[in-house]
């Protein structure tokens, strides 16, 4: 070959390598969502932990291993990621409370983002339009959409699939915020704040169907804990008046709720004088513990099992420490075992929280975690979400 033809050669490569370069730098710039993690460390992580600041873009991911330690530590442009959720197939979801704008971790290592309905509702403020709540149902992933005020209504939503693989469904409410979802059968039920009322209550979707039915538990807070728990044939939430009265007041209350899956008909067992700090099903019953320092055990028609002191067990000196936060929404919950997050606040740069494992029935603390991120991070981790592996 010439040296001229070896020199027209060189150049054509060249410019390839050029083009090439040019081509993923811009393409890495509009993927900058796209991060790649190492495949092992999802298969080993047992939590999947998402740390960040509200309304700040910019989120970390821990994988955190079944030991307490952390595997690896990701920075993403996640925004207020409030709720981590596993799928059948070993996908992890990240939804954000303030942006439409969530996150997939696939088990082969891809972290990218997503939108909801982004053709739909492209003529409106869609980026805008964040998640209320989601869940993993039968068929995927349930979500749901704060839409906003079109035509009049305030519009939300709740997205999920008749089938696995097909596409998905939406049912629209209207006036009506969901904030917590429960797949039961061919039925989804999700706690509503219904805005013309100005209270908490339930709604029903016909997944079939995807028709909505209202269910009013004629109280105002009666739903207010913003969790739903199934336990035989009933759907189970509760709710206290705190915002009106605190709990030191005579008339202060609380309110656990049990609905029947089929007839709708509702069941209701009120607490005197007694703030419930934590509630979570256990086989056939329903398990409160409240802020005496007792464990009550319910049947699906509310009617007492049994109770217990539990002052002295490992779980209730944890819940009612002052040494960090513990919110009850947050607890997650499988076979065996209860997870509770306990937030350390901003009085510690390093010290998000704790996870921390119990066994459900005897309370004891099997594992706890210590959620850390370092200073160099400059993160307060006032929004926080994880998810333990199924």
């Amino acid at each position: 070959m010439s040296i001229k033809k070896k020199g027209g050669v060189l150049v054509f490569f060249g410019l390839v390598i050029c083009f090439a370069i040019i081509f993923f730098v811009i393409n890495g710039k509009k993927d900058s969502d796209r991060t790649f993690i190492n495949p092992e460390h999802i298969k080993q992580a047992k939590y999947v932990v998402s740390v960040g600041e509200d309304l700040k873009e910019g989120s970390y991911l821990l994988l955190i291993d079944r030991y307490g330690k952390c595997i690896e530590t990701i920075k993403y442009n996640g925004m207020s990621i409030d709720s981590v959720n596993e799928s059948s197939e070993g996908n992890f979801f990240l939804h954000s409370r303030r942006l439409n704008k969530h996150f997939r971790l696939e088990k082969n290592g891809k972290l990218h983002a997503f939108s909801l309905l982004k053709n739909k509702y492209h003529d409106e403020d869609w980026y805008g339009m964040a998640s209320w709540c989601a869940s993993t149902g039968q068929n995927g992933l349930i979500e749901t959409m704060n839409i906003g005020n079109i035509g009049g209504k305030y519009l939300s939503n709740v997205l999920y699939r008749k089938k696995i693989g097909g596409n998905k469904t939406e049912v629209v409410f209207k006036d009506a915020n969901p904030f917590a979802l429960l797949e039961k059968g061919n039925k989804i039920f999700a706690g509503t704040y219904f805005e013309k009322t100005d209270e908490m209550g339930l709604s029903v979707i016909n997944k079939n169907k995807a028709d909505l039915k209202k269910i009013k538990l004629n109280c105002q807070y009666a739903s207010d804990s913003m969790q739903l728990f199934s336990v035989g044939n009933k759907v189970i939430t509760y709710g206290d008046n705190k915002n009106k009265y605190n709990n030191m007041s005579a008339h202060f209350k609380t309110q656990i709720t049990a609905v029947d899956a089929v007839t709708y008909k509702i069941k209701k067992l009120i607490l005197k004088d007694k703030e419930v700090h934590i509630v979570y099903p256990n086989g056939r019953v329903l398990n409160v513990v409240t802020s005496d320092g007792y464990l009550y055990k319910y049947d699906n028609k509310l009617r007492l099992v049994s109770s217990r002191s539990v002052k002295r067990s490992e779980l209730y000196k944890s819940i009612t420490s002052n040494d960090a936060a513990f919110t009850a929404e947050n607890a997650k919950l499988n076979r065996k075992n209860l997870y509770i997050w306990r937030v350390k606040g901003k009085s510690n740069k390093e010290l998000i929280g704790y996870i921390e494992e119990y066994d459900k029935n005897h309370l004891k603390c099997i594992q706890r975690v210590e959620v850390r991120l370092d200073k160099k991070y400059n993160c307060t981790g006032d929004e926080c979400a994880f998810s333990v592996r199924k």
